[in-house]
């Protein structure tokens, strides 16, 4: 399905049309799961459910949503088509199967279709905790009923967001410290855990070319010890080192990998990034203080020169389109580049 609305989608209301049309032919094989689809203009929240229901909230403007590993979406305006685009049986559907009571109150999508182990779960409700407050500048208590959408009261900035995508409860009761753990990431709670593979920031500006306006900030492995770098929409290459092989290669080894497929390569920079991860947790206290350290004044660099470069790229796109292009892929491979040098510097 991400696939086909990547490759298809002409905004994120085109890309849930696409995906609704899967839903409704073929049906959601997974428990459920919630997806984000978004443009420059707009964002929409799509929860999906095991069989052909799916319910799609179009993210209000000016507000912030925090999407944990469970059902974020409440209410459900069945008769607004223009900002909600759900099964037309939604909630006849959780009746049927004893989910849902009229006589209870207002239909809530979050009671109705997520189960009480998924909402109940103490990772779950961390970090929708910490994210909510975090966000919205306000001080909810842990078994507090979230929000789906809240005003953050002022806009919200790429560093704001790279430095929750880092976080591990420092500063509260749950931070590792006062659990008297070695590190963080023998938690399971925290934002930044011990699965986490990347932390990923996604810039999306209307007022500029896609190729440049869209920009995935990613921070390897991660973001609590790694520079969050610009990887632009309009590259043509993936820097070297980041590839095995072709994206051919990918797609088929996608859902049966092939003997081999996860064996470690030398070459290739998830290595790297792995082994400095495991580097700074055998010491956790002492050298993630010092690699947080260089990995914000490599990023800090980024952000900084950002307009300065980008500037001088649009200018470049209509005097020679070629060199525009090299240009462009020269910024990413010369920033991943720096990444894995702060790796291997220890």
């Amino acid at each position: 399905m991400r696939k086909q609305i990547a490759g298809q989608a002409r905004s994120a209301r085109h890309g849930v049309k696409i995906a609704i049309s899967l839903l409704e032919k073929f049906g959601y094989n997974s428990s459920g799961r919630t997806y984000t689809i978004a443009d420059p203009n707009e964002a929409y929240i799509l929860a999906v459910v095991n069989g052909k229901h799916y319910a799609a909230v179009r993210v209000p403007d000016n507000k912030v949503a925090v999407i944990p590993n469970y059902y974020t979406l409440t209410d459900i305006d069945m008769n607004d088509t223009v900002n909600f685009l759900v099964s037309p049986d939604l909630i006849t559907y959780a009746e049927e199967q004893g989910w849902y009571n009229s006589a209870d109150g207002d239909f809530n999508f979050r009671l109705a279709y997520a189960s009480d182990g998924s909402l109940k779960h103490p990772v779950n409700i961390g970090r929708m905790w910490r994210g909510v407050n975090i966000l919205s500048g306000k001080d909810y208590q842990y078994n507090d009923s979230f929000p789906t959408f809240f005003d953050p009261g002022k806009p919200v900035e790429v560093k704001t967001f790279m430095n929750l995508l880092r976080d591990h409860y420092e500063g509260t009761d749950l931070s590792y410290i006062h659990l008297k753990a070695d590190t963080p990431h023998h938690e399971e709670g925290t934002i930044c855990a011990t699965h986490t593979q990347y932390g990923l920031v996604a810039h999306l500006r209307p007022d500029m070319p896609v190729e440049i306006g869209a920009v995935l900030w990613i921070a390897m492995r991660r973001p609590c010890t790694q520079s969050f770098i610009p990887w632009y929409a309009g590259i043509s290459v993936i820097p070297n080192g980041f590839a095995r092989y072709d994206y051919l290669w990918a797609e088929k080894n996608h859902k049966s990998p092939e003997e081999g497929t996860w064996d470690r390569v030398p070459v290739h920079s998830y290595f790297f990034f792995k082994d400095y991860a495991d580097f700074v947790d055998k010491n956790y206290a002492f050298r993630q203080k010092e690699a947080l350290k260089k990995a914000q004044k490599t990023e800090d660099k980024y952000l900084e020169k950002q307009q300065k470069f980008e500037k001088q790229l649009l200018k470049l796109k209509e005097r020679n389109p070629q060199r525009y292009q090299e240009k462009l892929n020269e910024i990413t491979a010369r920033a991943t580049a720096k990444t894995i040098k702060n790796s291997l510097t220890k």
